[in-house]
């Protein structure tokens, strides 16, 4: 099963699922709702009528819509009556408008959501990395876990987790994020404050960061927690059951290129074009999926000890390719700003 992005405008919705029309294997849109905050960039303005009109549209197509609402911060929301209470209007009104899936990512959110008879998947956001905290979320009664999409790439990890949890696992399959990257969390509860109505919230330094940290090292792109198309039947050997393809803040011809690539299991090109992550770096880097066949062989099964390996190293100098003049600009800026 698919979950597939929508940047949340019913006319691009529309366009989104009369391409994957009979496509059974999409069975969910996702849309965040910013009322809360999200963990990502907003590039719609939404609201409750929105999403009644989207979900009109997802219903008429068969398929499941799923709101997100996951920002890092919930402090306004858990020690406030009023924040609190907010958040249950806002249950009742997506009740009423007939959505039934949300993602949520504050384990005391997700218990009322639950209680309340919705079907919670757990965001990526809660960092679910072991066997441990996925079964605190199972006990909840969540319907599912979208796992840390820092364990990607350790297969040991996402098998344990799937033989101790009644949910269904979901994975990001491509996840744009730095490896283990330092700067995530702040980066999320940046957005779970800057796309909240009226927030004042204007830049965003660890963009720049983000991008300088590839350009100056471009094993990085390597160890990316991607999930290459070609790869997701492993995942579902190891009990994976749900991908979700990450990109709500991109176009739709973006997202319908992305979800094209995943459904066909294999892509010819730049595999930055399919992933979520900076769009500077697709016009700087050109990173060869031809040149990754293997990687998840050795990668799975990877001690961490990248000192006395160098496997990493090798694949990036035959799979990554610097565009010119444009990426030497880029380096010395982020030489500059780093």
């Amino acid at each position: 099963m698919f979950s597939i992005p929508t940047p949340g405008d019913p006319d691009a919705t529309e366009r989104l699922l009369g391409w994957f029309s009979d496509e059974s294997e999409v069975t969910r849109v996702y849309m965040g709702l910013p009322s809360l905050g999200t963990g990502r960039a907003t590039v719609v303005q939404v609201d409750v009528d929105t999403v009644e009109t989207v979900a009109e549209t997802c219903d008429s197509h068969d398929v499941d819509l799923e709101v997100v609402m996951n920002p890092l911060c919930t402090a306004e929301v858990i020690s406030s009556r009023d924040g609190f209470s907010e958040f249950e209007r806002t249950l009742s009104e997506l009740d009423d408008v007939g959505v039934e899936r949300l993602v949520l990512s504050d384990p005391l959110l997700i218990q009322r959501a639950v209680e309340r008879g919705f079907r919670v998947s757990v965001s990526c956001i809660s960092e679910v990395n072991t066997p441990q905290r996925a079964r605190y979320y199972d006990e909840l009664g969540v319907d599912e876990i979208t796992l840390d999409t820092n364990v990607n790439r350790r297969l040991d990890v996402i098998e344990a987790i799937a033989s101790e949890v009644s949910a269904r696992l979901r994975v990001i399959v491509n996840e744009g994020c730095l490896p283990d990257c330092p700067y995530r969390p702040y980066h999320f509860c940046l957005f779970s404050h800057a796309t909240r109505a009226g927030a004042g919230v204007t830049e965003d330094s660890y963009y720049v960061r983000c991008v300088s940290e590839r350009v100056n090292n471009p094993v990085l792109l390597v160890q990316q927690p991607f999930v290459r198309p070609e790869d997701l039947d492993e995942y579902r050997r190891l009990g994976v059951e749900t991908f979700k393809i990450a990109g709500r803040a991109n176009s739709i011809r973006w997202i319908k290129r992305a979800v094209e690539a995943y459904l066909r299991r294999e892509y010819d090109g730049n595999l930055l074009d399919i992933l979520d992550c900076p769009t500077t770096l697709r016009h700087l880097i050109y990173l060869d999926n031809g040149e990754l066949d293997g990687l998840l062989e050795r990668a799975g099964r990877c001690d961490q000890r990248c000192s006395e390996c160098g496997f990493c190293e090798e694949v990036a100098e035959r799979a990554v390719r610097f565009r010119g003049g444009l990426a030497d600009a880029a380096r010395a800026a982020s030489v500059e700003s780093g």
